[in-house]
């Protein structure tokens, strides 16, 4: 014990400061407090925000769970059944169309062509009614899938409504969702399409062709499909629907034709003609006008004794104009060879009677001439000459070269 005067040691047992007298006390010991240094405080902390954590965690976990399972139930095969014959009690093409098409389809088995086909499938006879889904059974080690269901309202073409029906689905490449099947209806039961398979199409050289809404190409061009019309190919359309299809082609001179197609097993082609009504009634009066123009110069030069090559050039400077030196030259001789001295030619009328495509794809212009003409005996040239008039139907062949040129005429005057 130390003394609280002098700082003196004293016995443990002493009262008195045995150096300074002092009485001495009892000093309690106390203890140590440790410093607190907030460890606890910061693990309280700590713990709190770990839970918060876990908690978003969880939350995360959980959700991706449920989000998972419900683009599973989305994706399942039940699921597109359903959605598939629901689509087709309330004649939902769009629906019914992306459910149905195919990836690995013909590009030309397009939307405007399904839907077609559909409006004629589904009609209020055979809506399904109240549809209950059945069981999955999975075939041909998990590439097809084929889905139970009964419907109420079956009609009496297809199934007892007492029977239990199947859709079938086929597996596609890829998945949906990033995880899971991508499952495509392949109905053989309520919704049947028939196909047409080497659909062929001919048409003249450089002639556009867009079926439904899908351009043909050029790589669609069958070299193998032989014809003897020079002006002429065939396109080769590797798989359609046996259902009516608009098809636009648009030929060289500009001239859009639309026309219904309906491909079917008796029919696997089909080649372009055109009548008077593809063609507007200005492009009418200008064939006529060019119709009338150039059997007039024809006409002229055979009267006034020309060769062929003096007008050729008014002419199809692309093709060959064989046949119409030949016609030419034929009446050329003919006139040469007649008693009588042909003048004063002229035509009065020009009615156009029709358009078709001829040989060689080219435009046939068949028109209606009238006209006039004086004649003279050549052996008396001081007799007064006799005016006639005559008309007849006259075939003119035209194609494009910016603008339309003659390239045969069938039928010249015979004075």
């Amino acid at each position: 014990m130390f003394c609280g005067e002098c700082g003196a040691k004293n016995n443990k047992d002493a009262v008195f400061c045995e150096e300074c007298g002092a009485k001495l006390r009892e000093v309690k010991e106390e203890p140590v407090k440790e410093k607190k240094t907030g460890k606890k405080k910061n693990l309280k902390k700590l713990n709190k925000k770990n839970k918060i954590i876990i908690a978003v965690v969880a939350i995360l976990v959980v959700g991706l769970f449920i989000g998972y399972k419900v683009l599973e139930q989305k994706a399942s095969p039940k699921t597109l059944v359903e959605k598939y014959l629901t689509a087709i009690n309330q004649q939902d093409y769009n629906t019914l169309y992306n459910l149905i098409k195919s990836d690995n389809a013909s590009p030309f088995m397009s939307k405007d062509a399904y839907v077609e086909a559909m409006k004629k499938e589904i009609t209020e006879k055979n809506m399904l009614g109240s549809i209950t889904i059945g069981n999955v059974v999975y075939e041909n080690a998990g590439l097809n899938a084929k889905v139970t269901f009964n419907s109420s309202e079956l009609s009496d073409n297809l199934t007892p409504s007492t029977d239990s029906l199947s859709i079938k689905l086929t597996k596609a490449p890829g998945k949906q969702y990033l995880f899971f099947d991508n499952w495509q209806i392949d109905d053989e039961t309520i919704l049947t399409f028939d196909t047409v398979e080497d659909y062929y199409l001919g048409v003249p050289k450089d002639t556009k062709i867009t079926y439904g809404n899908v351009v043909v190409g050029n790589k669609y061009i069958d070299d193998n499909k032989k014809t003897s019309k020079e002006n002429f190919i065939y396109y080769k359309l590797p798989e359609v629907l046996k259902t009516t299809t608009k098809v636009t082609f648009e030929l060289p001179d500009g001239l859009k034709i639309e026309k219904d197609i309906v491909p079917s097993s008796y029919s696997s082609s089909y080649q372009l003609s055109i009548t008077k009504s593809d063609f507007s009634e200005k492009q009418q009066e200008t064939l006529t006008n060019q119709a009338e123009k150039d059997y007039k110069t024809i006409i002229n030069a055979v009267i006034e004794g020309k060769e062929f090559k003096e007008i050729k050039n008014n002419f199809s400077k692309k093709l060959s104009l064989d046949d119409l030196e030949e016609e030419y030259n034929d009446s050329l001789e003919d006139i040469e060879d007649s008693s009588y001295k042909i003048s004063n030619y002229n035509i009065k009328s020009t009615r156009l009677y029709s358009i078709y495509l001829g040989d060689d794809y080219l435009y046939g212009v068949r028109v209606y001439i009238s006209y006039t003409y004086d004649v003279q005996r050549k052996s008396d040239s001081s007799s007064t000459p006799s005016d006639r008039t005559r008309s007849g139907y006259y075939t003119l062949y035209y194609t494009y070269e910016d603008g339309y040129k003659l390239v045969d005429v069938s039928g010249l005057h015979s004075f």
